[in-house]
């Protein structure tokens, strides 16, 4: 992300918010900078059709999914089609 500069002026670049989702359900990871180019962590979101998914339902998507994440990066070198995303309640 690249930010624009003119005399008195700083512009950087921002996601727009339309209060509807492009698609059914989408997820999104953005990388956190600080002022030094530090990694500060990641930020996560995600947007869904209420038309077609409940809350509940999405959240428990969004748990597996950082469940997937946390353990693809916690074991690299394990095959990502071995990494279980059911929590232990659900088996």
């Amino acid at each position: 992300e690249a930010g624009f500069r003119l005399p008195g002026l700083t512009i950087d670049v921002a996601p727009g918010r339309t209060g509807t989702a492009k698609f059914d359900l989408f997820f999104s990871l953005a990388e956190q900078r600080g002022a030094h180019g530090e990694p500060q962590g990641i930020s996560g979101a995600v947007e869904y059709s209420s038309d077609i998914y409940d809350p509940a339902t999405v959240r428990a998507l969004f748990e597996r999914w950082l469940h997937f994440l946390d353990m693809a990066t916690t074991h690299p070198d394990q095959p990502l089609n071995h990494i279980d995303i059911l929590t232990p309640d659900e088996h």
